[in-house]
């Protein structure tokens, strides 16, 4: 629980106007990691520019030892870059509201293409709820209110998402096949 504590004191500890930062340093870092993940593609499996001794040696694992965990960090930036987009979406100027359009689409776009890159079976899980999680941020942003059907369609996602993870991964014969 220390990375969400940290996490949770840093932001609280910013100012307001401040916040923003840290979504734009996910958002780069999370480019940084797929484009080094990339470079580790490039060089094979004995590739100079793995960080880690014992990884995922066929995968793009960026900053990270697995590339589960790099494809989470990227899933989790995707929400953050809807919130940065949102930001734009209300401005009157319409070459800044297009222009934040232009590159949230660019930056998504990219992140995605890092996801189906990586190979990552959570990343291919979590990748429906993210885009529906930004959907949402984005929408709620522009519309102010959220219609009944985006609610219903949202929480009719997340019990699919819940019962497809309990009969799946997380099913009794799963776990205790796993666990004995």
């Amino acid at each position: 629980l220390l990375p969400p504590i940290a996490m949770f004191l840093l932001v609280t500890a910013l100012p307001v106007e401040r916040r923003g930062f840290l979504f734009a340093t996910l958002v780069g870092l999370s480019i940084l990691s797929i484009s080094l993940g990339v470079l580790q593609l490039l060089g094979g499996p004995g590739s100079p520019m793995r960080l880690y001794a014992i990884t995922n040696e066929l995968s793009p694992v960026g900053f990270f030892a697995n590339v589960n965990h790099n494809a989470t960090m990227v899933l989790c930036t995707l929400p953050c870059l809807a919130a940065m987009a949102s930001r734009f979406a209300g401005r009157r100027d319409r070459s800044r509201r297009s222009g934040g359009a232009i590159i949230a689409i660019a930056s998504a776009a990219y992140l995605i293409l890092g996801i189906a890159l990586m190979g990552s079976t959570a990343g291919y899980a979590l990748i429906l709820p993210a885009l529906f999680a930004s959907a949402f941020i984005y929408r709620r942003a522009i519309v102010a209110r959220i219609s009944v059907p985006w609610r219903l369609a949202f929480a009719a996602i997340a019990i699919v998402f819940v019962a497809v993870a309990l009969n799946g991964p997380l099913s009794q014969e799963t776990l205790s096949a796993k666990f004995d």
